[in-house]
């Protein structure tokens, strides 16, 4: 199976993979090794770290924009580089970085979902915590 294949080859899934890419951008965002054209904030919390702030979502709109709200890029982001943990985000050296998002990445549960079938759960980091 899928599952089994990403296993034995010792590598985690396109979707995890897809995330890890674009947690290692907001790294470089946030570093200034990319330019911010999403126009991204960060604040820092002695308990919490480096989090990036999620655009506030207006909720007198209607119904239909909470759904593009949820899915826009920037929330996503956003929530995604909320949901590592803090030795990914407040690490200023993209090597260790990238080592602590790896050993991250190989301990959670990681199933993805398959054409066909039907997932009780999300696979995403965001869901994850």
């Amino acid at each position: 199976s899928y599952w089994e294949r990403l296993q034995h080859l010792d590598l985690v899934s396109l979707q995890h993979r897809c995330e890890r890419y674009i947690v290692i951008l907001v790294w470089q965002i946030l570093n200034k090794v990319f330019p911010n054209s999403a126009r991204m904030k960060f604040g820092r919390s002695p308990s919490r770290g480096i989090r990036a702030t999620v655009p506030h979502f207006n909720h007198q709109a209607q119904t239909a924009m909470s759904t593009h709200y949820e899915s826009s890029f920037a929330i996503r982001v956003a929530q995604l580089w909320n949901s590592v943990p803090w030795e990914v985000r407040d690490y200023y050296y993209l090597y260790a970085s990238q080592m602590f998002l790896r050993n991250f990445l190989c301990i959670i549960f990681d199933e993805p979902p398959v054409r066909g079938y039907t997932m009780a759960w999300s696979n995403s980091l965001i869901k994850w915590k």
